[in-house]
């Protein structure tokens, strides 16, 4: 069974600014999510400050991406959380939670 998801609403903020600059990007954002939701824990499961999070690689147009986002098993729904390159992902997605 897929899990539920729901996104943060500063996630919703960025994704929104993908919709008129970079449809594709964005579908291909959707297309990841599915298959995170189909196997959220796949993804690379972060310590330290980003202890319980996840993190989802991969490539759009030869740039590496990451999605970042929770799973809870008890009720099997992810909860995503920052979308962005890989450059500086960790440091942005800290700053992001706090």
């Amino acid at each position: 069974m897929d899990s539920t998801f729901s996104s943060t609403a500063r996630l919703e903020r960025i994704l929104k600014s993908f919709e008129k600059k970079s449809p594709q990007l964005l579908a291909s954002y959707y297309e990841q999510v599915d298959l995170i939701i189909k196997a959220p824990e796949e993804g690379k499961l972060l310590k330290g400050d980003l202890n319980g999070y996840y993190s989802w690689d991969y490539k759009f147009r030869g740039v590496s991406l990451r999605i970042c986002y929770r799973f809870f098993k008890s009720d099997k729904h992810v909860i995503f959380v920052y979308f962005g390159t890989r450059e500086n992902f960790y440091d942005k997605v800290k700053r992001y939670l706090n």
